[in-house]
């Protein structure tokens, strides 16, 4: 399989995409102790066997969402914050195929520097993060900032939907995501 973004010519590789973060373990299970080679390796194995597919197959959503027209808010900010960096990748490359400016961030640090540099009109969070929950998170931004928000888990029980609207997300979406309904819901949100 070739190791090209269908939007261009130009190679990718893990190193070069940015969702690649070489600061970040690969996961708490391997601890922070990876040698650098083996990091990058399972980095690459890791682009290699799911950004291709999920490429061919936003291509094929976004081109079909076109021809409906969903509406849209072109340029508004959204922060993305997302711990895995294929999902993180995926949700970057669908929003930007639909007119938003995303800014990302791979834990609550990042989102609160990211928010703190950037005016922000929409957060679209994962609940379980690398250094604190998203729900914390929400609370801090909507508290600082007055944003609204949109939880994405992979739980969707009530009690854990009553958790996100109580740390102020308006909406709770269940992965795997859903595109159109994410585009209905950030049009309901953000209006």
């Amino acid at each position: 399989m070739p190791d090209t973004n269908p939007d261009s010519s130009r190679p990718m590789s893990p190193t070069s995409h940015p969702a690649y973060r070489p600061d970040l373990p690969w996961s708490p299970a391997f601890g922070d102790d990876l040698p650098a080679a083996e990091h990058e390796a399972r980095w690459r194995m890791l682009f290699m066997m799911s950004s291709w597919l999920q490429y061919q197959q936003l291509g094929r959503l976004i081109a079909h969402e076109k021809r409906i027209a969903a509406p849209t808010r072109t340029g508004l900010h959204v922060l993305v914050v997302e711990d895995d960096p294929a999902n993180l990748m995926v949700m970057r490359h669908y929003l930007q195929g639909r007119g938003y400016v995303v800014h990302a961030a791979s834990g609550s640090t990042r989102a609160m520097s990211v928010a703190d540099s950037i005016p922000i009109d929409l957060v679209i969070s994962d609940i379980v993060l690398i250094d604190g929950n998203g729900h914390d998170l929400m609370r801090s931004l909507k508290a600082k900032y007055r944003l609204k928000g949109i939880a994405i888990s992979v739980r969707g029980s009530k009690a854990d939907i009553e958790l996100s609207r109580a740390a102020g997300f308006e909406e709770h979406l269940i992965k795997p995501v859903n595109f159109r309904a994410l585009s209905e819901v950030i049009h309901r949100v953000a209006g």
